[in-house]
């Protein structure tokens, strides 16, 4: 890197995982809706589970889009709550599949409450190895700026 160079800002860094964040959950969703869908109403639910994912893709892709593209302070909820809300099309398929309603605690029924089948991801990992490795960058990099605004700078701090 020469001297000229600067490392990007904490801002760009927020930005820059949410792009990889953002396409890398709605890159999984068709997938993840087919194997939710074979596992829970069998194998001839796997096309209408994968164009549940493609459903879910449409309609998450905006609110996404502008969840990881707004300023830090202005990141009232987080991608995984969103993801959490857009269950419908999933559900759909496993309510024509026969599939009975979960049972559910109420910790769960608090995150997600329209997911009536109880498949609604607890964690990025819930998605695959991908998505939750960028999961976690986004959360480190929304941490990194949200420092570098309010809490004195971008350098961690060292023991005395």
């Amino acid at each position: 890197m020469g001297s000229d160079t600067l490392p990007p800002g904490p801002e760009q860094v927020l930005r820059d995982a949410g792009l990889a964040l953002g396409e890398a959950i709605l890159d999984v969703l068709p997938s993840w809706a087919e194997r939710v869908s074979t596992l829970l109403a069998g194998a001839s639910f796997a096309e209408p589970g994968r164009r549940a994912g493609g459903t879910m893709v449409t309609a998450l892709a905006p609110a996404l889009a502008a969840l990881l593209a707004a300023d830090v302070d202005a990141q009232r909820t987080t991608p995984l709550a969103l993801l959490r809300g857009s269950m419908g099309p999933i559900s759909e398929v496993l309510r024509s599949g026969g599939v009975g309603r979960a049972t559910r605690d109420e910790l769960d029924r608090a995150m997600a409450p329209g997911d009536e089948f109880g498949v609604a991801p607890r964690t990025w990992a819930d998605l695959g190895e991908e998505v939750h490795e960028a999961g976690i960058r986004w959360g480190v990099a929304k941490a990194f700026a949200h420092r570098a605004r309010h809490g004195g700078g971008t350098s961690p701090r060292r023991p005395g």
